[in-house]
């Protein structure tokens, strides 16, 4: 973790885009900062009218004369959102597919813009005591310009999954993950804490005994006021293990237009209704 934390901390000051990633690391230690869009930020806008955009037509690609889609891996934005917390097993689904897939030969085999249809098929919320929610989805129908083919589609990849700390297994369960340092970070709080309160430690370890508090709590603590670090210390450990062990746990939320990845296996309407029965 401390090796972690170093290279983070270089990153931040080493590499371009400096400015914005020294300006998140002052806010986040602010407990008041204004509202601001990053540089690089993404997003996603719904136009109120039609866009023209005057461009010579692309030559049509030709369709695949016998598509299979067996092991492909599809694009595509969801039409619904989900949720851990408010999503039910068999909770209509659908995703709009946003990169065509063709085969070896360049033939078209699903186009841009087919649809995706599925059901929730397991959704747990979180619980109290740090326990986390989960969530599946499936995709059991795919409509396109060729009409419609049944398939089972399991979600491999989603945007923002890694950031949200989110674990997507093989089978499509997704599942928020706990927190990073659920053990490590109380006890380094409860280390600091106690630091603060020695008596023989001096100003500096006053100032890491208010750690985890944030900028402003550091600044109060060069007062040498122990009692002051002390307290502040123990808060953000009270914070700490109350957000870890004791309130409810992560959801496993996915917004409209969240970017997912499909990894897809035809079936025949006749293996589609064996397993619907099963």
């Amino acid at each position: 973790m401390a090796r972690a934390e170093i290279k983070s901390l270089h990153d931040t000051f080493f590499t371009p885009g400096r400015t914005d990633r020294a300006l998140r690391l002052l806010y986040s230690q602010l407990p008041y900062h204004p509202q601001r869009i990053w540089a690089g930020a993404c997003f996603i806008a719904e136009l109120s009218e039609p866009l023209d955009i005057a461009s010579s037509q692309p030559e049509p690609v030709p369709l695949a004369s016998s598509p299979t889609l067996d092991s492909l891996t599809v694009s595509g934005r969801l039409n619904t959102p989900l949720s851990s917390a408010t999503s039910r097993p068999g909770d209509p689904v659908t995703a709009t597919i946003t990169r065509p897939v063709v085969d070896a030969q360049h033939h078209l085999l699903i186009s841009e813009g087919g649809i995706l249809e599925g059901v929730v098929t397991r959704a747990k919320p979180a619980r109290r005591l740090g326990r986390n929610g989960e969530l599946r989805f499936a995709f059991r129908g795919l409509a396109d310009e060729a009409g419609t083919t049944h398939v089972d589609g399991n979600v491999t990849g989603a945007a923002g999954a890694k950031a949200e700390n989110l674990t997507i297994d093989e089978e499509g369960n997704v599942k928020a993950n706990p927190d990073k340092g659920k053990l490590l970070a109380p006890l380094l709080l409860a280390y600091t804490a106690a630091l603060g309160h020695d008596d023989d430690g001096g100003i500096g370890q006053t100032v890491v005994g208010s750690n985890g508090f944030g900028l402003v709590a550091r600044f109060i603590a060069l007062t040498n006021d122990k009692g002051i670090a002390t307290g502040f210390g123990l808060y953000a450990l009270g914070k700490s293990v109350y957000f870890r062990y004791l309130d409810r746990g992560h959801q496993v939320t996915f917004p409209r237009d969240t970017e997912v990845e499909v990894q897809l296996v035809s079936r025949t309407a006749s293996e589609a209704a064996s397993a619907e029965s099963h």
